[in-house]
């Protein structure tokens, strides 16, 4: 059965302008950071394959020393990340390494060097729709996407750690969902990746430390990771649009309706209707962003379009798309240009693809005189169908 959250496919909040390239990149950035020896003197990042050829015009260099800075993907900071950088007085160094075949195409490593001459490598990949992955450790190959809540523990490949590790975490009433455990060579460094069902306390990470042979244990914290969801079955679920259109007749609801309470049996610990205002509040803001006060795009591509279709002449309006298809492209065009000048969006399922939803829904709303309350519900019918799309 699906468990794809409603935030997954109206979501993540994010700097523009992509989300595979901008929001990924940050993100493999703060999980470097988390397993970066500290004080940290300077970082180098590599960049590979699309990673090396695009970065400039997607903003990734920014969004990578936006990660080391502690940023969040949301934070319009972001394209500041390189002044505000010099001011931490954080040495930094883009290399581009060109294609490997051998690596995934959207791939980053992170190479932490601290104050001691300690050295920490971190290799990520960003596999779209912001989500990431992490692929490496100093020449370990390791696997995370901190999709759940993370901890990282790196330590001497000898009998009797795991057992020791494990064996705090009972103590502590905490459960794993999962445990993994890479190593480079026989008898040298490994590394353990344990996903459990909750965060955990600065003490349960402090006992960690204190076991013998462990050189590190750090919380991996993602934000705007994908929503954890319930590993259990739904109460309310669905596969396709028959299954969907089955549920609403039983439910005596709306799609909408439907998506939304599907969403609380899928995640009861979140407060998913205010995570779907606050989705719509963002979407109010990038769809008049730039009509308001147009910005140059990073590449100089987009500059005034969206206000100049949304100041259109009335008789043009009127004689080729009517008033509300003509805001509705307004609409989508002003996303597209916050977008491309790295300005907070909803990506809406991706950043390339972000503008539509809110264009059409907030035209419409607008000719309708809709409430706040009408729309978020066609944005959580927008959801199950998006659902659907990529399910099937």
């Amino acid at each position: 059965m699906m468990t794809m959250s409603a935030l997954e496919i109206l979501g993540p909040i994010m700097v523009g302008p992509s989300s595979s390239h901008t929001a990924g990149a940050l993100r493999i950035a703060l999980v470097a950071r988390s397993l970066a020896p500290k004080p940290l003197a300077r970082v180098e990042f590599f960049l590979y394959n699309s990673f090396s050829h695009t970065h400039k015009g997607h903003g990734t260099d920014q969004a990578l020393i936006a990660g080391m800075l502690g940023f969040s993907p949301n934070d319009a900071r972001v394209r500041d990340s390189f002044a505000l950088a010099k001011e931490q007085g954080l040495p930094f160094d883009i290399v581009e390494k060109g294609d490997d075949e051998s690596l995934h195409p959207n791939t980053v490593e992170v190479r932490m060097h601290g104050a001691d001459e300690a050295c920490v490598s971190v290799m990520g990949e960003s596999i779209g729709g912001g989500r990431i992955r992490i692929s490496g450790v100093n020449g370990a190959r390791v696997r995370m996407t901190g999709d759940m809540p993370t901890i990282f523990v790196s330590h001497k490949d000898t009998p009797g750690v795991l057992a020791a590790l494990t064996a705090i975490l009972a103590e502590q009433h905490i459960n794993v969902a999962t445990m993994r455990t890479f190593r480079a060579a026989r008898g040298g460094m490994a590394y353990t990746i344990f996903e459990i069902d909750e965060a955990v306390s600065a003490h349960t990470l402090n006992l960690f430390r204190k076991t013998p042979y462990v050189a590190l244990a750090a919380q991996v914290s993602i934000p705007g990771a994908a929503p954890t969801v319930s590993a259990g079955p739904l109460a309310i679920n669905f596969d396709n649009g028959a299954e969907l259109l089955a549920l609403c007749e039983r439910e005596g609801a709306s799609i909408g309706e439907v998506m939304q309470r599907r969403e609380k049996f899928l995640r009861p610990e979140a407060d998913s209707e205010k995570e779907m205002v606050r989705v719509l509040n963002t979407m109010k803001d990038e769809v008049r962003d730039t009509i308001e006060i147009p910005r140059k795009s990073i590449g100089g591509l987009l500059y005034g379009q969206a206000q100049a279709v949304a100041q259109s002449d009335p008789a043009l309006i009127g004689a080729l798309m009517g008033p509300v298809q003509t805001q509705a492209v307004a609409f989508a065009m002003a996303v597209l240009e916050r977008s491309a000048t790295m300005g907070v969006i909803v990506a809406a399922p991706t950043a390339g693809a972000s503008g539509v939803v809110p264009g059409t829904v907030l035209a419409v709303a607008n000719h309708l005189h809709a409430t706040d309350d009408r729309i978020l519900l066609a944005l959580w019918n927008a959801a199950a169908l998006g659902a659907i799309l990529t399910t099937n």
